[in-house]
């Protein structure tokens, strides 16, 4: 952790004398700057009018980024969290949901965007018009070529154990049809995660301790994705079709541990296939209307099996899960004059799952449900610095479990939000929202799965419906060097589902229960900088505070941080970041406390070809996850040992390829952003 530190120190030092080299020149500031295409005045980071913010990247962070998400985490915009390895996007509402040219994108087709072709990248933390019904929303506005061909080629080889992702991609153009061809293979040989510490069994004949100690374990993964998808595009409609399949073979994975001094076995084994179907089309009508209609079908299927072995007992349990889905989604979207703006969305969700089991105390369970979701979004200015926005709506639920009656429900759902622009690039946000969430198939079902001697899951199908209430609060300020975001959030969650204990004879049955009400209060600060060009940092945390209260009282606390830097000189790049620890809690009521997490990266990019080679957390040699949870029949204290979250190295590298006749890119949708800090001319 001093080596941390250190070296943290010695980047501030050097940055900052950059800066003030840079301040302290002679020669005028200047006020605008050419980036390609795109003359930008005042801030790189922009609120338009509408709500939602504009940021613009730059030559160096498009040409040594590998595909979209990493352009994402390189920009560093304020508020949004980027896990580079993983692809997910979170925000102040949670998860965010990728768009491309205003078209909903899969996290592959974000992953292989070819970074060149960015434009921009715009932000809705709330929002509106044909987003409406998202949590968040990263809007990728991005050239598209009327003719011509890109291809790309990609190796992500982690080293320390046996993992790797291969992957080709290619876009095919000719006028307004394009064809995008997406595949990637991945591999894992590992070791198992290895857990050291004990739990507790209150049973009928007395309490029973365990004491385990982690010995080795093994993990053997393989999983293939195909993607393909069709677009036709003209000035006034879009068509899109798109087809995947995706399958995973986990031959098994294996733990070994000591329990009080006798050996322990656990192996899973884990097959899963799925595939599906999209179709997309949108109208841009008279008066500033649009129509978007979105459908999709998919098939799941997955097949688990589980073996335990100790010196008293072999436990075995199969199931195989098959599970359809279907979905429709209507868009309705008006823009009047004074820029206010009407959008309806209607949602049906169609899912028939059915699960059958062996050595089980039932045969096979099943579950039907079809939800119905309905927004009407107003959105009105009240002045020239303040817009409300008011979005009531419902969803209706059926569902039927086998033997077991038709269940439905109606819940209202209401979001409202107020938005202000505040002098100097500053901004205010408040919202409030009420919702709901509803049960699945594993909370349901009345089967059961035996983990060891002491401990079976049961799911429960009484299960009730769950209220939510939140309210959140933002403030931003950004400048052309600068960008602040401060959030503070609380959620309210009524009748939460969180595992319950309850003791039967010699065993412990694990379920669910409704009868808990759960707290989430959450802040965090984000801090962007860029001092020069080349130089990007981004300091981020806050606190977050858990309370649940009902069938049982729990709760945890505690701040995190991280901080991340990017620097590039030349072909080079050089990056870096620091994720403290973080306390959680989750519903089954255990607190976990996550390790610390470093990561140091060198990159190279010339021509097509871009090159990465970093290290995980260097300065760790045991990166443990601690897990403890408190409760009369069964508790637990341990920690877990992650080989792949440990200390590793990486290597990255991708060749990339274009041709055809160059010809004029077609306009984009909403190509200036409106806004009142800054101008922004793109010349076609």
């Amino acid at each position: 952790m001093k080596q941390a530190s250190a070296v943290l120190l010695i980047a501030f030092s050097a940055i900052f004398c950059e800066a003030q080299n840079s301040v302290n020149d002679d020669e005028p500031t200047p006020k605008s700057q050419q980036l390609n295409e795109i003359v930008v005045s005042a801030s790189r980071i922009i609120k338009a009018s509408d709500g939602h913010i504009t940021a613009l990247p730059n030559k160096e962070e498009k040409r040594h980024s590998f595909g979209g998400i990493d352009l994402l985490a390189n920009m560093m915009i304020p508020g949004v969290s980027v896990n580079r390895s993983s692809g997910k996007v979170s925000a102040v509402f949670g998860d965010v949901a990728l768009y491309i040219n205003g078209i909903k994108a899969t996290l592959q087709e974000v992953k292989v965007l070819n970074a060149r072709d960015v434009i921009r990248v715009e932000y809705y933390d709330t929002p509106t018009g044909v987003y409406i019904g998202e949590n968040a929303v990263i809007n990728y506005v991005v050239r598209e070529h009327t003719t011509g061909y890109y291809g790309e080629v990609s190796a992500d080889q982690k080293l320390g154990y046996w993992d790797g992702t291969y992957g080709f991609a290619s876009k095919l153009s000719h006028n307004n049809t394009s064809v995008q061809l997406i595949a990637d293979y991945n591999f894992k040989r590992s070791q198992s995660d290895i857990k050291t510490g004990y739990t507790n069994y209150g049973l009928a004949d007395g309490n029973v301790r365990e004491d385990i100690v982690g010995i080795d374990g093994k993990t053997n993964k393989d999983n293939g994705n195909i993607y393909v998808d069709v677009t036709n595009k003209t000035q006034d409609r879009t068509l899109r079709g798109s087809a995947w399949f995706n399958a995973t073979n986990t031959p098994y994975s294996i733990q070994n541990e000591l329990v009080n001094g006798s050996g322990q076995s656990k192996k899973t084994i884990d097959n899963l296939c799925l595939g599906g179907l999209r179709l997309f089309q949108s109208y841009n009508l008279q008066k500033k209307q649009t129509i978007e209609v979105n459908a999709g079908a998919s098939f799941t299927r997955n097949d688990y099996s589980y073996l335990f072995e100790n010196t008293r007992s072999n436990i075995f349990s199969e199931s195989s899960n098959r599970l359809w889905n279907m979905d429709f989604t209507a868009v309705y979207n008006k823009t009047f004059s004074r820029g206010n703006s009407l959008a309806v969305k209607f949602i049906d969700l169609y899912k028939n799952s059915r699960v059958d089991y062996k050595f089980s105390n039932i045969d096979y369970s099943t579950l039907w449900s079809n939800e119905e979701i309905l927004f009407i979004q107003y959105v009105h200015p009240l002045s020239k610095t303040v817009t409300l926005t008011v979005q009531p709506g419902f969803s209706a639920l059926q569902y039927k479990q086998n033997s077991r009656e038709l269940i439905s429900t109606f819940s209202p759902r209401l979001g409202v939000r107020c938005s202000v622009r505040l002098p100097r690039s500053m901004f205010l946000m408040g919202t409030v929202n009420v919702g709901n969430s509803f049960p699945n198939i594993a909370g349901l079902t009345t089967a059961e799965k035996i983990v060891n001697d002491y401990l079976v899951i049961r799911g429960n199908p009484d299960i009730k419906n769950t209220k939510l209430y939140q309210t959140v609060w933002v403030y931003g300020w950004n400048t052309r060097q600068f960008g602040l975001q401060v959030m503070a959030q609380y959620q309210y969650n009524h009748n939460l589902p969180v595992s319950s204990y309850q003791q039967e004879g010699n065993r412990i049955v694990e379920s669910w229960t409704t009868d808990e009400n759960a707290g989430y209060f959450n802040s965090n600060i984000s801090l962007t900088y860029r001092p020069l060009q080349n130089i990007s940092l981004m300091l981020a945390g806050g606190y977050n505070h858990y309370d649940y209260t009902g069938y049982r009282s729990a709760n945890v606390g505690g701040f995190d941080g991280k901080f991340e830097i990017v620097y590039y000189w030349r072909d080079f790049s050089i990056s870096g970041n620091v994720t403290s620890p973080q306390k959680l809690m989750g519903m089954d009521l255990a607190k976990v406390r996550t390790p610390w997490q470093y990561r140091l990266a060198l990159g190279y990019a010339v021509t097509s070809w871009k090159f990465e080679a970093g290290v995980n957390n260097p300065f760790l040699r045991d990166n443990n996850y601690r897990f403890v949870s408190f409760n009369p029949a069964y508790n637990y204290d341990y920690s877990l040992r992650s080989h792949s979250a440990g200390c590793h190295g990486y290597v990255r590298v991708t060749f990339s390829f274009d041709g055809g006749k160059k010809l004029p890119r077609t306009e984009l949708k909403h190509e200036k952003p409106q806004t009142d800090d800054a101008m922004i001319k793109i010349q076609r």
